[in-house]
């Protein structure tokens, strides 16, 4: 991790992690865990 990105922004939080991020890795949890591989498949994160 070059930058951390703190937000209180709740659900949007993910889409805004998805969007700055090259990759996404995810690694065991809940819903918000599954709406990040979402975001990261439909915007093409590998």
């Amino acid at each position: 991790m070059d930058i951390p990105i703190v937000t209180g922004f709740s659900h949007a939080r993910n889409i805004i992690i998805v969007r700055s991020s090259h990759l996404v890795i995810a690694i065991h949890g809940g819903y918000g865990t599954l709406s990040e591989i979402a975001f990261a498949l439909k915007l093409g994160r590998p």
